[in-house]
């Protein structure tokens, strides 16, 4: 009765420290995970839209380069026409100057050719019929009349009739450049119409521009801030996960205690039983006259705790023989279907992706990064990929078409195939 009362209390003995070794989850692994998975979406879909800004950004530094080019070739044409119109006016002054002076020449030539015609006829008979002319008519008309050309010296008509054709050349020539400096106007008018536009156009791009950067840098700081808390969940993942292990190990030396417990009690049992048939066949043997009736002796069953296996973590494997529908992933190849399902590759910055598996108990010694030469990214001996947490944790390992991968990350495409692997590769 004593030894069963010890045996019940070292079995609740080991049920508490059992117990007190079983880590109290302030949030469950699935949790944790869900937490990872849903952190990693957003950050997925920040990432696209990042993408999406910088492809946007680039096409609006190419339109306000095309921009600046127009505005330059702008302000070429219109310092050209401003130098042109700078010009005709210089041009306009000095064709006014000379034919202020034309005017004035012809102006002295017709009063003096008025007092040649005077000097020459006064004294003639027939005078009064050129005091007629003189009184009644203009000189052109003199001068054009017939009875004039047959009297007077033909170097006088001449002479008027050139200073004439040259003060009419100098107004065409006044008249031309006046019709030259008024479209140059409108030119110039144009070309200021033109600025002011590709101004509004480049400073609406430019302000753009400015808008699109402060939501990248926002994006980026999302993106930081979202990093932090996946770095931390993935921290406490590794917790609930070295918390789990220590558990499995107390687990399995309490069984083992229990087990070689009950083995002794057991063995004690049967020496007991093994003692009193001895006493009392010597009993029976020294006491022949007396007569006794004993009980039918029953024998308790044994009972043994249950022998709990710790799960052992399976060896680095690089067969490459994993193949379902015959096909390797590859660049070429880029979706194949493999031993666990649809495979994919994606090829991005791994050194965040590395510094969690470094968290989680992945050492450096142990397990190296590095590329193998077909461009699959390495951890040690196993091809880093992404999968989905809940279908296969961080840290364990998968077959694949190119060999067995280690799970590392996770991605959006997992919501909708959750047995899908995505290898880490530099194509």
């Amino acid at each position: 009765m004593k030894q069963s009362r010890r045996i019940a209390g070292s079995i609740l003995v080991g049920a508490l420290c059992f117990a007190m070794a079983m880590p109290a989850f302030a949030d469950s692994k699935s949790d944790v995970s869900s937490q990872i998975n849903s952190l990693e979406g957003q950050a997925s879909e920040l990432e696209s839209e990042l993408a999406s800004m910088k492809a946007n950004k680039t096409s609006i530094e190419s339109y306000i380069a095309e921009l600046d080019t127009k505005i330059k070739e702008t302000l070429s044409a219109l310092d050209t026409v401003s130098d042109e119109i700078e010009q005709t006016d210089q041009e306009i002054k000095t064709t006014k100057a000379n034919l202020k002076e034309a005017e004035a020449n012809q102006e002295t030539q017709y009063e003096a050719l008025k007092a040649r015609i005077k000097a020459i006829y006064e004294s003639e008979e027939d005078a009064s019929f050129f005091k007629v002319l003189l009184k009644d008519a203009d000189l052109k008309s003199v001068l054009n009349s017939q009875e004039y050309k047959s009297r007077i010296n033909m170097y006088d008509y001449e002479l008027y009739n050139s200073l004439e054709a040259t003060t009419k050349q100098i107004q065409a020539y006044e008249q031309e450049l006046g019709e030259k400096q008024d479209s140059l106007t409108k030119d110039k008018d144009s070309y200021e119409q033109q600025m002011s536009e590709l101004d509004t156009i480049l400073n609406e791009r430019q302000n753009e521009l400015s808008s699109l950067d402060d939501s990248m840098r926002a994006a980026y700081s999302d993106i930081s801030d979202i990093q932090s808390q996946i770095d931390a969940q993935n921290s406490k993942m590794a917790s609930i996960l070295a918390e789990e292990k220590a558990a499995a190990k107390a687990k399995a030396e309490h069984e083992a205690a229990v087990k070689q417990e009950a083995s002794k009690n057991t063995d004690t049992k049967k020496s007991d039983s093994s003692t009193k048939k001895t006493d009392t066949s010597t009993k029976k043997n020294t006491e022949p006259t007396k007569t006794e009736t004993s009980a039918p002796e029953t024998k308790t069953p044994e009972t043994s705790a249950p022998e709990t296996k710790v799960p052992e973590t399976e060896a680095p494997s690089n067969d490459n023989s994993y193949v379902s529908d015959g096909k390797v992933l590859s660049k070429y190849h880029g979706v194949v279907y493999g031993p666990t399902g649809k495979e994919t590759y994606y090829n991005l910055d791994m050194s965040g992706v590395v510094r969690i598996m470094r968290d989680m108990g992945f050492s450096a010694e142990d397990y190296p990064y590095w590329v193998r030469d077909d461009g699959c990214k390495m951890l040690g001996s196993y091809i880093m990929c992404a999968a989905n947490l809940n279908y296969f944790p961080r840290g364990t390992t998968v077959a694949s078409s190119l060999g067995t991968c280690l799970v590392c990350d996770t991605g959006s495409f997992a919501a909708s195939n959750p047995t899908q692997l995505d290898i880490a590769t530099n194509w």
